[in-house]
């Protein structure tokens, strides 16, 4: 009995068919507003399915990096390894059929260099977002610190 491979395993298979997924690629030399790419990881652009990269943010504890993940429409956010490289710091879309000028023009203004402090609700969307983030015992923890702190 011999196997078959499927035809995209051949040579003269046609890939004329297949979608190809298209990426931009914009950079995050300076902190951006937390609120702005919050909005950004909330409504993302329909037409892509990845984002990712790490960004700059302002805090209120100054600026802090962070790493961006969001696959589908699951966005994850965790503050980034004290290893990885800053000289880097950007965010990729990923998309089939991705209007490249429309997403990147969205990319951009949500990285937007702030130079104002963010505001307290900004932030606290950003303290939900790394809690949501957080792996479930993670976030069990959280809840029972804070029942600590409130009962003590």
């Amino acid at each position: 009995m011999s196997f078959r491979w499927p035809a995209a395993s051949r040579a003269e298979h046609d890939h004329s068919h297949a979608p190809h997924a298209h990426a931009v690629t914009v950079p995050c030399p300076e902190p951006a507003d937390p609120g702005a790419l919050l909005d950004l990881l909330e409504n993302p652009p329909a037409d892509a399915y990845r984002l990712k990269g790490h960004v700059k943010l302002r805090t209120g504890r100054g600026t802090q990096r962070f790493l961006v993940n969001m696959v589908g429409r699951q966005p994850h956010l965790q503050v980034a390894t004290p290893g990885s490289d800053p000289a880097d710091d950007s965010l990729v879309a990923v998309g089939v059929e991705l209007d490249e000028q429309r997403v990147g023009d969205r990319l951009r203004t949500s990285l937007q260099a702030s130079t104002a402090e963010p505001s307290s609700q900004s932030l606290t969307r950003l303290e939900r977002r790394l809690i949501l983030s957080s792996p479930a015992e993670q976030r069990q923890d959280v809840l029972i610190d804070d029942d600590e702190s409130v009962t003590s």
